[in-house]
């Protein structure tokens, strides 16, 4: 951003989270912040963390979105045999970690197990115990993200401290999340397999798939600004990767990552300057809102 606007003065404001990182900006403090499509959908809809939102506050729009996180479940292969893991319902009346309850991760799970009525026990604990957990059976599951492509370092600690293997919902299962209308689609294995997880032969797997980006409204970034930081970063894609693994989806598929994150939640407006590029692509869509 510096080098496409070099008279703008950018502050970093490090906060933890995207539900966190939006409340930053409905109060003031920040102007640009990390964001998922989902958590605009539940903004939008005054629903989960954002239920007391006032109707007349300045609520942010899609603006700019640079990686995928796509989160599974897993276990070990000696709870999958004692418990007989072998679809979400089997998870009732057991005890899980689903990452933090501060997390969209834990509500979107939770939400779909309230939707499937598999009654499971959440313990909340620290990431870094999550592998001696699931070692001692004080948990009999978990969800890791996949974060950009790449596992954040206490996914990466789980997977090298105990054998893992996947947890996939039944077809039956699966298709009433995808009847919900929950952000749950299949995506690939290949990663996790990479990472020494039990894949159970599979290509594909079902689970939560989240698209993060920095969000903001047209008050303080121009049309012309996020068109102008869109198309700089385009240019730039194959130069952003060597900078950060977490860029490398962005780099391979730019204008399908935005496309992909507005259909999550078609019903919050769309920056003119994305807008503009999407337009330009070819890929805009009519039912979509421009922000004004």
């Amino acid at each position: 951003m510096r080098s496409v606007f070099p008279t703008y003065d950018i502050s970093p404001y490090p906060i933890g989270g995207t539900t966190a990182c939006t409340k930053e900006f409905l109060k003031g403090t920040v102007e640009i912040f990390l964001a998922s499509a989902t958590s605009l959908k539940l903004l939008y809809r005054r629903e989960e963390f954002f239920k007391d939102v006032p109707q007349d506050a300045l609520l942010p729009v899609h603006t700019l979105y640079h990686l995928y996180n796509y989160t599974p479940m897993i276990t070990t292969p000696e709870l999958k045999e004692k418990y007989r893991l072998n679809s979400w319902k089997d998870l009732d009346g057991k005890k899980v970690t689903f990452f933090s309850v501060k997390t969209e991760n834990h509500m979107w799970y939770m939400r779909v197990m309230r939707t499937l009525g598999v009654n499971v026990i959440h313990v909340e604990m620290d990431v870094e115990m999550i592998a001696d957990a699931l070692r001692k059976g004080d948990i009999v599951a978990c969800i890791v993200p996949q974060v950009g492509g790449a596992f954040p370092p206490w996914g990466t600690g789980i997977f090298t401290k105990v054998n893992t293997v996947l947890i996939p919902p039944s077809s039956e299962e699966a298709k009433a999340v995808e009847n919900a209308g929950l952000p749950f689609i299949w995506f690939s294995t290949k990663k996790f397999r990479e990472s020494g997880v039990d894949v159970l032969g599979l290509d594909k797997t079902f689970g939560l798939v989240m698209v993060l980006g920095w969000n903001s409204h047209p008050k303080f970034l121009s049309e012309d600004d996020v068109y102008r930081l869109l198309k700089a970063m385009i240019a730039r894609k194959d130069e952003l990767v060597k900078m950060s693994a977490y860029l490398a989806e962005f780099a391979e598929d730019p204008i399908g990552l935005q496309v992909t994150a507005i259909s999550i939640a078609p019903e919050v407006p769309v920056h003119p300057g994305l807008a503009k590029l999407l337009k330009e692509q070819g890929v805009w869509r009519g039912e979509w809102k421009i922000a004004s």
